[in-house]
């Protein structure tokens, strides 16, 4: 299972990865038995994650423990290359897995949507990257992301019971 987060939901998708260790809730079910901590994270033009030197932001506790993560900035998307810089670099020295693709042009906000610029690419670059993942390996179905279907490539990992198929999940 993993988390997406564009722009302020970066942040949010950020700290999830980052803020695994402590359950914020009282354990109602067996599924609360389950780790909080994502198997890995996608940021799209993530805000509010570190300063202009790259600095990363206290409230972001990277260390090697930190799920693998793939983010992508446009450049001029000035106000946030930052925070997409900062979390890479703290990956980085965590000895973090992590792919980031920046693009010249595209703006914020350019979500999923096909677009003229070649930041729109990235759901496609997101699937490979994915497919990649240590925990993809030992599972046959990586699925990539149809416009208005799904927001993400979704992984998925012990998701299915012996015998369904993916048509089962009405997704």
């Amino acid at each position: 299972i993993g988390v997406l987060g564009f722009s302020a939901g970066g942040h949010l998708s950020a700290r999830l990865s980052t803020h695994y260790t402590k359950r914020r809730y009282a354990p109602i079910d067996k599924a609360d038995a389950l780790s909080c901590r994502p198997d890995f994270t996608v940021l799209v033009y993530p805000a509010y994650l570190g300063s202009p030197d790259w600095d990363l932001a206290d409230d972001i506790p990277v260390n090697k423990d930190t799920p693998p993560a793939f983010i992508v900035q446009t450049q001029d998307d000035k106000r946030l290359v930052p925070s997409s810089l900062a979390y890479y670099k703290g990956l980085s020295q965590a000895g973090v897995a992590a792919e980031l693709h920046l693009f010249p042009t595209g703006g914020h906000g350019y979500g999923m949507r096909p677009s003229v610029y070649p930041v729109s690419e990235w759901p496609k670059l997101c699937e490979t990257w994915m497919k990649r993942l240590p925990s993809a390996r030992s599972r046959e179905s990586v699925l990539s992301c149809r416009y208005g279907k799904l927001c993400v490539c979704l992984l998925l990992r012990d998701s299915l019971l012996p015998g369904e198929n993916i048509s089962a999940l009405n997704i």
